[in-house]
This record gives structure tokens, C-alpha cells and sequence, in this order.
């Protein structure tokens, strides 16, 4: 079953939105006018974190998002053991590196579009003496948008049981820095408009933005499709991912995983035991 969160994502104040090694915002023509958006995976990452974050400590398991090295614990730092992998998917390469338990992702972004045009400026920096209290010289520029303004995104999760959408959710509703320098930038309130639960797809952000001027439009058109309720209290995630923790579907990809590991011990056994053998037909010879 498919089920599909539409959120307006509210910038409240300036927001930094730019691809790396670039530094200058991503924009695209909607409705004739060049418009900043946000991509996906800006969104998806930080609200992947939040839920990572809560199932460690529901779970108290060693789970992060690393850079690509060879760990004890694979390439990529993932445990593939949790709710948050089964979800958000991963690969497990303990090792030589080679791909092993590879577990495909269930909830699929969109990019965020905002509703109006908004101003993007070019913001210098300086360095600060913080004992004379006088600024230095510019260090560089940042270009960022704002303050303001309203992006239009939707979700998909391709999942059976609903606590994993309000698992989702959760992290969407609990995650408000988006973007680069979040020290300064990116502060977001997000609203679900609403959850959609349907086989098949029903609407998309691109869709919505383009066909509808405000919010307020959005909302009369969602009542249109199946909607249903779906809350993520605080007080009961919890209790949610536990209980995601023993379902099905991450106990076949802990069962996965735990195959792998009987496969590499078996390996490094033979390999061992291939390097002995010599030494001990040397000793029987002498």
C-alpha cells in the first residue's frame, strides 16, 4: 500500500538552499518565474537523522550515518538492524567492501517547491574580533533567500502497517533546520495537510505547485482524495518503534544480516586456516 504525506514547509526567516561546491541557490522556472526549491535529499537527510536519533535511544543501538570507509560495522556505519534501515534502506559491506545485505528504501521525497516568488540576496561575511568588538575584513558571501516564503512537498512510503508512516511523520514534525549554515539559515516549520493512503499515486508536489496559488487551495483540493488520520504522538514513538523493531520485516533483514555474518566467519576461518597449514607441514618436516 502507498501512502503519501503532503507537507507545506514553512520558512520562517532566511534560508540557505545551494548544491556544494556550487554556493549559489538552486532555482527553476514555475509558472514563467525563476523560483529557489529544495531538493530532496536536503529533506530526507535531516528528518532521516531525527528518526535515527529517536530509535537509538528507544533501542540504545550503535546506528549512524558515516562517511563511505570499511568499519566492522560496514561502509556505510549502518547497523541494517533497525527500524530506520529497514525504512530508509542501506547497505550493509563488512570487510572487503562488496556489497552484501543491500536493503532498498520505502519512502521516497519529493522536491519541495515554494508557492510565490522569493527574493534571493547575496549576504557577505566578516570576521569578528571579539575582544575589540569590531568586524575584520568580508570573508566571503553567502546567497540565500528569504526570509519567508512556503514550499510545497509530498512523500511516498511504500509501506503495509501505518505505525511506520507515523514513524515518518514524526520525523517530519520534529525536524526544523534545513539547508546550509543552520546556525544562521534554514529554520522550518512543517505542516502535514494530510496523508493519502491509496495503491497507486494521486498527487505530486510539481502538480500541486503548479495548479494551485496558496495553501488554503491545497487543502480543498486533498479533501478530494482518501484521507485519513494519522497523529505521531510524543508519547507513544516510543513504544512505536519498539514494536517496529519486532515486525516482520526487520526481523528477515537482522535474519539477512546475521547469514552475511556467518558467511564472512566461515570465510575468514578457511582463509585462516589455509595460511596455518603450511606452517605445520614445515614443523612435521624438521
Amino acid at each position: 500500500m502507498k501512502y503519501q504525506i503532503v507537507v507545506n514547509r514553512q520558512l520562517l526567516g532566511y534560508g540557505q538552499f545551494v548544491t556544494e561546491g556550487r554556493d549559489e541557490v538552486n532555482t527553476m522556472t514555475i509558472k514563467g518565474e525563476e523560483r529557489p526549491f529544495i531538493f530532496a535529499s536536503k529533506l530526507r537527510a535531516v528528518e532521516r537523522r531525527a528518526i535515527m536519533k529517536k530509535v537509538r535511544e528507544s533501542l540504545n543501538n550503535d546506528c549512524y550515518l558515516k562517511v563511505h570507509e570499511k568499519t566492522d560495522l560496514g561502509i556505510s556505519g549502518l547497523c541494517l538492524s533497525c527500524p530506520s534501515c529497514w525504512l530508509f534502506g542501506g547497505t550493509y559491506a563488512p570487510g572487503d567492501g562488496k556489497k552484501q545485505v543491500n536493503e532498498r528504501s520505502k519512502v521516497n521525497y519529493s522536491d519541495a517547491y515554494p508557492f510565490e516568488k522569493i527574493p534571493i540576496e547575496d549576504k557577505t561575511f566578516n570576521a569578528v574580533d571579539e575582544r575589540r568588538n569590531i568586524t575584520g575584513q568580508a570573508l566571503g558571501v553567502n546567497q540565500i533567500i528569504g526570509p519567508g516564503g512556503n514550499f510545497i512537498n509530498v512523500v511516498d512510503i511504500n509501506v503495509d502497517d501505518e505505525d511506520w508512516v507515523k514513524l515518518v511523520i514524526w520525523g517530519i514534525e520534529h525536524s526544523n533546520r534545513y539547508g546550509g549554515n543552520v546556525r544562521i539559515y534554514g529554520q522550518m516549520k512543517n505542516e502535514v495537510l494530510g496523508v493519502i493512503k491509496s495503491d497507486k499515486l494521486e498527487v505530486s508536489s510539481w502538480e500541486l505547485v503548479n495548479n494551485f496559488k496558496k495553501i488554503d487551495d491545497v487543502k480543498t483540493e486533498l479533501k478530494k482524495h482518501k484521507l485519513i488520520s494519522i497523529e505521531a504522538a510524543d508519547e507513544e514513538i516510543l513504544q512505536i518503534i519498539q514494536n517496529l523493531n519486532q515486525s516482520d520485516e526487520v526481523k528477515e533483514l537482522i535474519a539477512r544480516k546475521i547469514t552475511e555474518d556467518n558467511k564472512k566467519s566461515i570465510k575468514e576461518k578457511k582463509i585462516q586456516k589455509q595460511e596455518v597449514e603450511p606452517l605445520r607441514r614445515e614443523g612435521k618436516e624438521e
